[in-house]
């Protein structure tokens, strides 16, 4: 199903396109913003800049070409201002000059990239095979690698995390990092016309690099960015394995990521709300004021880390699965490795936090509603995980959208 919204000239046009892949992204953008819904309290700003994200992210979704994923995608970019600075201390305003500096700069790498496509092979059309250029080609994925968060264009995210409200820190995490990776699917769906060694390179480096930051940054939002910074780096690895297999894993991921990292945001967002912490040092003994808070934090972390029989135990073992049916055993040892230091940087969390000295003072628990949110995000963890083999669920849909891969 295509809908053409405008034609500039014969050829270069905008429309939108339904497939596997975009309804899987639009679903999952659907589900998270329910659960990080304003509330009266944030303003009218924040409300209407939240949900004109939701829209933009479903352009970037529904997008048909490339010039049409470019608009939505740097539109939806620059409507996610207001929400990182939604604070407006200089903290948060310093991070929003840094997050544009990083976003601008990978929007022109992509106006670039995409007018030297579309001059040389036409607009590109998704579902489609074309003979992309090299140069092209290396351009696109270098442009989205800024959204991405792969290393060295990653330096947004560990800034922009802690100064966004923790609704804002779980769609940056959940989504906005996810439509780079998204945006390199759909380039390597068009063709991958030249080696992929350096985006292996590039992408188990990210793995790596943010996994050990993550393990010594004792401010909770930043290792939780840091943290996603590691985790969203699969994506990429996964695709340049070239096996549908692991692709299917990579795009699953994207999903179920979402949910899990966006729960433990929001949970970062209680424990700073109700008890003032800001740091994992400052953790020692909360659970037993927050039980409710720090169990969902708990088993959102054992999801992260691959526990069975959890959404991101099945994420990793699809990744896993095809990156060995390749024989792409170094990119199995990152998946791997990348595991064991999702343990190192959040099981040391849930220790201080449960087996710390018991810390002073009556149950802290928001009410039932505050807490309907996280509580979610924790069910969909466990639903996604011992479900995963159910038909219409997301594995299912993300082994269909794979399946096209390379045309």
């Amino acid at each position: 199903m295509e809908i053409l919204l405008v034609e500039f000239v014969p050829g270069i046009h905008l429309h939108l396109r339904l497939d596997a892949l975009g309804a899987l992204l639009a679903a999952t953008a659907a589900v998270l913003w329910v659960l990080v819904a304003p509330s009266p309290g944030n303003g009218r700003r924040y409300a209407t800049f939240l949900g004109l994200t939701f829209m933009l992210t479903l352009g970037v979704a529904f997008a048909g070409n490339l010039l049409t994923l470019l608009v939505f995608y740097e539109l939806l970019s620059l409507a996610a201002w207001p929400l990182v600075v939604h604070d407006e201390s200089e903290e948060a305003l310093a991070a929003g000059r840094h997050y544009l500096a990083y976003v601008l700069t990978g929007g022109t790498i992509l106006l670039l990239a995409i007018a030297f496509v579309t001059l040389s092979v036409g607009p590109a059309p998704f579902g489609t095979p074309v003979d992309l250029p090299p140069v092209g080609f290396v351009l696109l994925l270098a442009g989205f690698s800024v959204k991405a968060a792969l290393v060295p264009v990653h330096g947004w995210v560990p800034r922009a995390h802690p100064v966004a409200p923790a609704p804002i820190s779980a769609l940056l995490s959940g989504l906005m990092v996810a439509t780079g990776s998204f945006g390199m699917i759909r380039v390597f769906q068009l063709g991958a016309p030249t080696p992929v060694a350096l985006l292996t390179t590039v992408a188990a480096l990210t793995v790596i690099t943010g996994g050990l930051v993550a393990i010594r940054t004792d401010n909770l939002k930043r290792r939780l960015a840091w943290s996603t910074i590691s985790q969203m780096a699969y994506v990429p690895l996964a695709l340049a394995v070239l096996d549908v297999e692991a692709l299917a894993g990579g795009i699953l991921h994207i999903i179920h990521h979402a949910f899990m990292k966006g729960g433990l945001f929001l949970c970062a967002g209680l424990l700073l709300h109700q008890l003032g912490v800001r740091r994992v040092s400052q953790m020692t003994g909360v659970a037993h004021r927050m039980p409710w808070t720090m169990g969902t934090f708990t088993l959102l972390s054992l999801g992260m880390i691959g526990i069975p029989p959890l959404s991101g135990f099945v994420t990793k073992w699809v990744i896993g699965t095809g990156m060995a049916q390749a024989g792409a055993w170094l990119s199995l040892a990152v998946l791997l490795t990348g595991a064991l230091l999702a343990a190192l940087y959040l099981m040391p969390i849930v220790h201080t936090a449960w087996f710390g000295a018991r810390a002073e003072g009556p149950r802290a628990d928001p009410s039932a509603r505050t807490l309907i949110p996280v509580l979610a995000a924790a069910a969909l963890t466990v639903l996604l995980g011992i479900g995963a083999a159910l038909p219409g669920f997301p594995l299912q849909v993300a082994r269909l959208a794979a399946s096209g891969f390379g045309g």
